[in-house]
């Protein structure tokens, strides 16, 4: 018998400006790992706009909490310019980290294949369509069980919209 669930990560709601400061300071500390030297860095005044851009908007205070968010934006441009002006060819880590944060500096509102989390870039949201959680973030995968027992046999990770695909709808 095959059932479908949601595997759900350790990722918090997704904000832009969470984002961007994730991937801002994520990729200094690579950086940094590498032996670049990284003039600005944006760590202090990152951190405090982020505290500020999420007070904004509790508040209701959304243009001013969008200024800030847009104001992180131009932080995690500023570092990856600086970075790849430094290095010509990234290695392993740092590269893929260039990737993540490229796509999550362009990416827009209505974008399909969004980046949920800079830890890990293949979340994807997942509509439950519920009162109390309308949206999970994770894979959604289908298990098979034995009827007698319970005995766990096997398991199949969808990636995508796996609603609409038709693997994941046969039983």
């Amino acid at each position: 018998m095959w059932i479908q669930l949601c595997q759900t990560k350790a990722v918090r709601y997704p904000t832009d400006a969470r984002l961007y400061h994730r991937c801002r300071a994520r990729l200094v500390k690579a950086a940094r790992a590498e032996g670049l030297n990284i003039k600005q860095s944006y760590e202090h005044v990152g951190r405090r706009l982020l505290m500020q851009s999420s007070r904004y908007a509790h508040a209701r205070q959304m243009k001013r909490a969008k200024a800030c968010t847009r104001t992180l934006r131009t932080q995690l441009g500023r570092v990856l310019r600086e970075i790849e002006r430094q290095v010509e060819q990234p290695t392993g880590a740092l590269q893929k980290l260039l990737a993540t944060a490229h796509r999550v500096y362009a990416q827009q509102r209505h974008d399909k294949n969004k980046i949920y989390s800079v830890h890990e870039p293949e979340v994807e949201c997942i509509a439950k369509g519920k009162a109390d959680k309308k949206y999970e973030f994770g894979n959604k995968v289908s298990v098979a069980v034995s009827s007698h027992g319970g005995w766990f046999v096997g398991s199949k990770s969808f990636t995508g919209n796996p609603m609409t695909d038709t693997r994941c709808l046969s039983r």
